[in-house]
């Protein structure tokens, strides 16, 4: 009886050291800013790497630390604009956080282009200027296209796209 007294306390503590050492600490970053991602009917965001766009993909194409290749895929019979501006966000302990940025004072060119109804453009985005090199992890890569029904009049949706740093 008294080895069994012993053994659920020993065990406990096992389980404790397993398991409790797997939560990354996350007090010091800041949780995403997007309730939801990828509302758009018609319109997302897709790895170049292995997928089924006619550009054939290369090595380049695979998520780097510092840049990842993706595409626009509008099926949708809206014309669309997005613009330069990015987010990186790795996901931890099953939640969003903002990644920090390397330097404090940035901004993106404010320019928007035109995604055509019915067409895809690819991108390759590189962000170590903004980020640096990121570490081993998942995360996704946040831009927002814009849905004008006329000048001065618009909706905001934010499009995400999920990658592996290995």
């Amino acid at each position: 009886m008294l080895r069994k007294i012993f053994l659920v306390p020993l065990v406990s503590l096992a389980m404790l050291g397993l398991f409790g050492c797997s939560f990354e600490d996350t007090s010091h970053l800041e949780p995403t800013n997007y309730d939801s991602v990828n509302t758009l009917d018609g319109v997302s965001l897709h790895l170049v790497e292995g997928s089924n766009y006619s550009v054939e993909p290369t090595n380049e194409d695979a998520p780097t630390p510092t840049s990842l290749s993706y595409y626009y895929n509008n099926t949708s019979e809206k014309e669309l604009t997005y613009g330069q501006v990015f987010v990186i966000e790795e996901k931890i302990n099953g939640k969003w956080f903002q990644v920090p940025t390397v330097i404090e004072d940035y901004g993106f060119e404010d320019i928007g282009y035109i995604i055509q109804p019915q067409s895809d453009v690819v991108l390759t985005t590189e962000w170590e200027w903004l980020y640096g090199r990121l570490e081993a992890g998942h995360y996704r890569l946040i831009t927002e296209v814009l849905d004008v029904e006329e000048p001065g009049s618009y909706d905001i949706y934010p499009l995400a796209i999920e990658f592996d740093i290995k």
